[in-house]
């Protein structure tokens, strides 16, 4: 298939890491830690602390390419450049756990 003319389209370009593994780590530690901050700030409201983990479940996303309006297609240069951006890498986890008694937890430490 040829080019007809000077002029082409090309759409659904999409930008991504190429291995995300690392990053992933990296978020899903950072995701557990502000779990277990919450949840502890959340747990000594209620006069408790924090016990031990029930259940985690992770859901990872990356960011998505917005497409554009076809109209905004329409009206973009021929020569329109890309530009530098930044790619999301993101790890959601819900953490349940156990709360147990402040008091008898901090017995327990010691």
């Amino acid at each position: 298939a040829g080019a007809g003319g000077s002029s082409f389209t090309i759409s659904g370009v999409s930008f991504g890491v190429a291995d995300p593994g690392e990053l992933q780590t990296l978020a899903r530690k950072a995701a557990m830690a502000n779990a277990h901050e919450v949840a502890s700030e959340l747990a000594t409201a209620a006069g408790a602390a924090v016990g031990e983990v029930l259940t985690i479940v992770e859901g990872v996303a990356s960011g998505t390419p917005r497409p554009m309006m076809m109209t905004e297609m329409r009206t973009a240069k021929a020569s329109t450049p890309v530009a530098t951006g930044e790619q999301t890498v993101r790890v959601d986890v819900t953490v349940t756990y156990r709360l147990v008694d402040a008091v008898g937890e901090a017995a327990a430490r010691g």
